[in-house]
């Protein structure tokens, strides 16, 4: 991956089903690891590992939390914070759509900032089908809660996103996806009408991606391998991702 690639975290939300957890600190620095290493401290390993240069927060809840513990601790990469003032009134599309600014005219991949992932999940992007990819689990079993993909493995595309779609659609997406440069304009227009011009202020950023998939934004995806990850949101899932990140090859 080029190194001007630029990770992008969202870390922003309240995460309200894992309190108290999170009751003094977002999801992105609750402990996960054998060795108690953060969320954070995984995924920025597994950034620098793959060949990115810097990391983007996108704060709200506990930011001052962020705040101190970016300056407390040796990082694997530098760090960069944009705050997110709308955290506890708007959807994550929000938060991605604040850091237009801060990216600038970088390629990015974005992550939600509660992914415990396994190592050799990100050099999958690598085998995307466009320029701009979504990592999509096609092995999982899905449910209605799943933020849904549905692709066409002719032409590499990705054709609709949601979860309104059907649990025999092609797989779920996992909260990551590495977004070209020269289609972050696309992308960030969509956020912006999705949210600042049509008012839906509680939709994904998947949300706004459908609305330009094909029109505009020719997105591919990459698979999991079937390997393993874990998106936290509950203290059950809490448990299981640190049962994971202790099995799992070090970062």
């Amino acid at each position: 991956m080029a190194a001007e690639t630029l990770g992008v975290i969202l870390a922003a939300g309240v995460g309200s089903r894992l309190r108290p957890y999170t009751d003094d600190r977002p999801k992105v620095l609750v402990a996960v690891g054998p060795r108690g290493e953060t969320v954070l401290e995984r995924l920025a390993i597994q950034c620098r590992a793959v060949g990115m240069s810097e990391l983007l927060l996108v704060t709200g809840h506990c930011a001052d939390a962020v705040e101190r513990f970016v300056a407390e601790h040796d990082l694997a990469l530098p760090v960069r914070t944009v705050y997110n003032p709308d955290y506890d009134t708007m959807n994550n599309g929000q938060s991605l759509y604040v850091a237009r600014e801060a990216i600038g005219g970088a390629s990015i991949v974005k992550f939600d900032g509660d992914l415990v992932l396994h190592p050799g999940i990100l050099p999958r992007l690598a085998q995307g089908t466009r320029r701009s990819t979504i990592l999509l689990d096609d092995r999982k079993v899905l449910v209605d809660e799943d933020l849904k993909a549905q692709v066409d493995p002719a032409t590499g595309l990705v054709l609709e996103l949601g979860k309104w779609l059907p649990n025999d659609a092609s797989g779920v997406s996992i909260g990551v996806e590495r977004i070209d440069a020269a289609d972050m304009d696309v992308v960030f227009d969509a956020l912006h009408r999705m949210i600042h011009v049509d008012g839906h202020t509680d939709r994904y950023y998947e949300d706004a991606y459908h609305t330009v998939v094909g029109r505009g934004l020719e997105l591919g995806y990459a698979t999991t391998g079937g390997l393993p990850w874990i998106e936290i949101d509950t203290e059950s899932e809490l448990a299981e991702g640190r049962a994971m990140a202790a099995a799992l090859p070090a970062t």
